[in-house]
């Protein structure tokens, strides 16, 4: 399968690129810079110039890239998810997997919150066969926005503060299984039901994950 991928050159997609290319797949990274270019391109993936901020180009750079399915990496909280999916229809793209995150659900006033909601809306309503991904806290290797950070914290302080007396569940989930879980998300060719599924354990219930 030739897979479009979107945020290639970020964390997440440093695995998908790589997983992708073990299992066989062609991918197409979308880089808005050389620098970024040149990382997907390191992690096997044909770079494309597109920039997601640059809207009315994107469905011409979807349409050249020829691909079966679209890989969205990027984040949705940029307000880039109406510009993604009209570029996808445009290009004649089918198959979508979107990866959005568990904040959607958070009770705080996360400014990203409704700019997330209404990006997964409009893949419901794109008419595409869409699949939603939401990932919780992703960690798995040096340098990861989340346990990276705690564990560096936790060297230089004796004590660590736990918010809310340590009744708040948390549930990082291994970068590698959520690359597993969206190229698993791909090679099914079509949506599975409902439409956004959690890590682990709903992929597993769903067939999306071993």
């Amino acid at each position: 399968m030739r897979l479009l991928v979107t945020g290639g050159s970020g964390f997440l997609g440093g695995y998908v690129l790589r997983e992708a290319a073990r299992r066989g797949h062609e991918t197409v990274g979308l880089a808005r810079s050389t620098a970024a270019a040149r990382a997907v391109a390191g992690r096997g993936a044909q770079p494309v110039t597109g920039d997601l901020d640059a809207a009315a180009e994107l469905a011409g750079v979807f349409a050249a890239a020829r691909c079966d399915a679209l890989v969205n990496l990027a984040s949705l909280g940029f307000g880039h998810g109406p510009a993604i999916v009209a570029a996808a229809r445009q290009a004649g793209m089918r198959r979508a997997i979107f990866v959005s995150s568990t904040a959607v659900t958070t009770t705080l006033a996360a400014p990203t919150k409704r700019v997330r909601l209404a990006a997964e809306q409009c893949i419901r309503d794109s008419g595409l066969d869409w699949t939603i991904l939401r990932p919780t806290m992703i960690y798995g290797a040096p340098g990861d926005r989340n346990l990276s950070r705690l564990l560096a914290l936790l060297a230089r302080a004796p004590m660590l503060p736990v918010p809310g007396g340590g009744r708040h569940l948390q549930q990082p989930v291994l970068v590698a299984d959520v690359a597993d879980a969206v190229l698993a998300a791909a090679d099914l060719g079509y949506a599975p039901r409902p439409f956004a599924v959690g890590m682990r354990a709903e992929a597993q219930a769903m067939g999306l994950a071993p």
